[in-house]
């Protein structure tokens, strides 16, 4: 009997460097077609972290394109009210993607639907990117993300509100270390490697979005490559004590 869920073998970071391949193979370039192409990444994001979400999280995770707002319909007591009328205003940033728990209302921007999401219901906010390398960060850079991701992390606080600001990159290039300590962000995940391109299993890294998915469901910012290797050597040699003491 032939195995339907076959695909679903691959890592989540896999799927996503395969479509969005093949996305381009299909005529969709970035060059010409980047709105298109961004909101395709988006879209096979948001289903791998969907997911994740599902089968890895202990706590409700829901993600959508939106905007995050000041409470509303009594959001900030619970649940959403439906029986009072109320207003919301989608004047602050959109973000690619927004992670929330419970119910929101829905707006639209440009046919796409997006969720409004009261501050209280917000967990996180998430920023995606086709390709992130150390040069395209900085203010001065021909593409300056940092100055956008300051933009939007001002709006948050002006709300009030402190959640992770996590960027995704479906390429990058440079190390990853540099990627992260130069990008204006709590969390930067890295799908896949530049330096072997022409493979998704070869570029992709696994357990990127899994990093997220722990971040959004506990708070706790993840530890950079420098840091795991340290504890990883403390872990080791706390082993080798107790085994000598025995």
């Amino acid at each position: 009997m032939t195995n339907l869920n076959q695909h679903w073998d691959r890592s989540p970071e896999q799927r996503i460097i395969r479509e969005v391949f093949l996305t381009k193979e299909g005529g969709m370039a970035p060059g010409s077609r980047s709105t298109e192409y961004g909101r395709v990444l988006e879209t096979v994001l948001l289903r791998e972290l969907q997911l994740l979400a599902l089968s890895k999280a202990d706590r409700e995770l829901r993600f959508a394109r939106g905007y995050v707002v000041d409470d509303y319909a009594q959001s900030g007591s619970g649940d959403l009210s439906a029986s009072e009328e109320f207003e919301t205003s989608t004047d602050g940033p959109r973000f690619d993607i927004v992670c929330y728990r419970g119910e929101v209302a829905w707006s639209t921007y440009d046919g796409l639907p997006m969720a409004v999401v009261p501050m209280s219901k917000a967990i996180g906010v998430i920023e995606v990117k086709r390709t992130l390398s150390p040069g395209y960060f900085p203010t001065t850079s021909n593409r300056a993300m940092n100055e956008q991701f300051i933009d939007q992390q001002r709006y948050l606080e002006s709300l009030g509100l402190d959640v992770p600001f996590i960027v995704i990159g479906a390429h990058y290039s440079g190390s990853p270390d540099d990627n992260r300590q130069s990008a204006r962000a709590d969390h930067v995940a890295l799908l896949g490697d530049l330096a072997d391109s022409g493979s998704a299993v070869k570029m992709a890294r696994k357990g990127e979005l899994r990093t997220v998915i722990d971040y959004l469901e506990t708070g706790e910012e993840p530890l950079d490559e420098e840091e795991k290797a340290r504890q990883e050597r403390v872990s080791g040699l706390q082993d080798i004590a107790r085994d000598l003491d025995q």
